[in-house]
């Protein structure tokens, strides 16, 4: 899986579940980890 697609993956489950921790993407996960972590920063 792409980085674009991986960060429009897990941001629509952020989104979605309204909570920051939601389940990494198999195959992406440190997109993912990363993602979430600079969503914590804002």
């Amino acid at each position: 899986m792409n980085v674009e697609k991986t960060a429009e993956v897990i941001t629509d489950s952020i989104v979605d579940e309204q909570k920051i921790d939601v389940d990494a993407i198999s195959g992406a996960t440190n997109s993912s980890t990363v993602i979430k972590k600079w969503l914590r920063t804002l």
